[in-house]
């Protein structure tokens, strides 16, 4: 069987994913009716998928939500340092060092069909070894001119196929590509 890894993040006009503080306040800027509609997509996203990969400071970022937005969605913590997951009331999460390929194996050994990973690290991670099937980013209007990149300025090139893009009310342009090949 073989996964299919996908990859739904935003990012500022100019390529960032956070400020330095790995702050995302700048996704404010949609405004209360496009963040709802933003959320309604989320949650559309993470109804379509089997399993969230994400690493150890996407995690950290996220445990503090509550709600918990995961429901019991399968969550995997990629880190070399984490040894404990925090309880969360109704969440399905596990810790895991492994590298992204040996990851990817026993998720697929386990039935997981569609994998969605979030957090930069962990996106570089699963890109450079060429297993992201299709990307979405949704580019917010605004330039933050420093922070963390959604790529990193070296690193291996691939090549991408547009599938769709919409521009949603609040500028944001939502464009998704099927990943072609790593060069």
């Amino acid at each position: 069987m073989s996964s299919e890894v996908i990859v739904y993040i935003a990012a500022s006009l100019d390529g960032y994913i956070a400020r330095s503080d790995g702050s995302i306040d700048w996704l404010d800027i949609a405004g209360p009716d496009e963040a709802e509609k933003s959320m309604a997509d989320f949650v559309k996203l993470l109804e379509s998928v089997d399993c969230l990969v994400m690493g150890r400071k996407t995690f950290n970022a996220v445990k503090r939500f509550n709600p918990w937005p995961y429901g019991e969605l399968p969550i995997v913590v990629l880190s070399d340092t984490l040894t404990e997951v925090p309880q969360i009331e109704g969440a399905n999460i596990r810790v895991c060092s492994a590298q992204p390929a040996e990851l990817l194996r026993d998720l697929e050994s386990k039935g997981f069909a569609r994998i969605y990973v979030d957090g930069g690290v962990t996106i570089h991670g699963f890109l450079r070894e060429g297993l992201v099937d299709r990307i979405t980013v949704a580019t917010v209007p605004v330039v933050l001119g420093s922070g963390k990149r959604l790529f990193p300025e070296k690193g291996p090139e691939f090549r991408l196929k547009l599938e769709s893009s919409a521009v949603l009310e609040s500028g944001i342009v939502k464009s998704t590509y099927r990943c072609l090949s790593n060069a």
